[in-house]
């Protein structure tokens, strides 16, 4: 069914660094690896543009969602981006689901669409020499947060790939200096 389109919104859970999906298909803890759902974490409907917004926090840009779940307990919601930058992993995830699980299974097509932001190619490494304590810290989270995309990617493209899916990347010209805040 063409006008059946399954759409995952990828959130970090702060206190457990989880990934945390918003979606408009169920997430199964079977299929999706180390996943919370906030469909049913909440007790009620949230739209569109909450999940938007609590995917596209950024701490010192954005403060980070806090949500009460219940009455003294809350938790603390960024961008997906914090844990995969592309998610590649839950849309391969969910591609798997539904071609074993969905009423579809077979019949369903799938056609992923993946943005990627154009971002400046790295050069040669060097070694850090000035402030390496700090830097150390913060090349390490960008470095394995880059390699786990890539990773996730490639996942994506192979899964695809044994599915007959079309995978569609869109390369977006932009960078932080032309998006207005």
């Amino acid at each position: 069914a063409k006008d059946h389109a399954a759409v995952l919104i990828n959130i970090t859970e702060v206190e457990s660094g989880l990934r945390t999906i918003f979606s408009n298909v169920v997430i199964d803890p079977v299929n999706f690896n180390e996943v919370a759902d906030l469909q049913k974490k909440a007790s009620v409907q949230l739209p569109y543009s909450t999940a938007i917004s609590l995917s596209a926090r950024f701490p010192l840009v954005s403060p980070a969602a806090a949500i009460e779940w219940r009455k003294g307990f809350q938790l603390h919601y960024v961008d997906g981006g914090y844990y995969e930058n592309k998610g590649a992993q839950s849309a391969a995830e969910a591609l798997q689901a539904i071609k074993k699980f969905s009423k579809y299974k077979d019949r369903a097509e799938f056609y992923v669409i993946q943005f990627h932001f154009i971002e400046p190619t790295p050069g040669e490494f060097y070694g850090i020499r000035f402030l390496n304590e700090p830097r150390e810290i913060l090349k390490a989270m960008m470095n394995a947060r880059s390699g786990h995309s890539l990773f996730s990617y490639e996942d994506l493209f192979g899964t695809c790939k044994q599915n007959n899916a079309a995978l569609i990347p869109l390369y977006l010209p932009l960078d932080g200096h032309k998006v207005p805040m």
